[in-house]
């Protein structure tokens, strides 16, 4: 077979080419208008911990705060984050917002959550993604302090006040 072979084939078959080829474009373009629109946001929170007045006191908060951080990302995807997170959308009146989350720990040199929330409008995955954050924070400080409460009920502000490590 030479390549003018080919070009006999391909001139004879022509039709059939650009057919399959607009079919296949055509399906391709059904796929994509049925799919639904997923909108995304982050929140980015950071730990911190205590008051540093030396250099050496600042490196270790700063070690203690990216250890914290890996370890409070893990928390979004708890049942107590999920809770919390769902309280504070029925306070922000935005209760029927539907989405996936998820959270990672910054680069590892430095104390950053970043929350990424997925949801069907844009409105929604911004307010997953601040009320997951603020989930990640009241489960943080409720760890923080256990056993500090001696089992009563506390408030947040009342928390805080109890450990020098917080997520802002």
């Amino acid at each position: 077979m030479t390549i003018v072979d080919l070009v006999r084939i391909l001139r004879r078959n022509l039709l059939w080419i650009v057919l399959g080829a607009l079919i296949g474009v055509m399906l391709a373009g059904a796929y994509v208008i049925t799919r639904p629109t997923v909108y995304t946001a982050q929140a980015t929170g950071v730990v911190v911990a205590g008051d540093s007045l030396s250099v050496g006191d600042t490196i270790t908060a700063n070690s203690v705060t990216v250890q914290r951080a890996a370890m409070y990302a893990r928390l979004a995807n708890t049942s107590q984050v999920a809770t919390r997170s769902s309280q504070i959308l029925q306070q922000q009146g935005m209760a029927g917002v539907r989405g996936g989350v998820s959270a990672v720990p910054g680069d590892g040199s430095t104390p950053f959550i970043v929350v990424t929330a997925t949801s069907d409008t844009a409105k929604g995955a911004q307010a997953l993604a601040n009320a997951t954050l603020l989930g990640i924070r009241s489960e943080a400080l409720r760890l923080e302090t256990f056993g500090k409460t001696q089992g009563r009920q506390t408030s947040e502000t009342e928390l805080e006040r109890l450990t020098n490590i917080h997520v802002l």
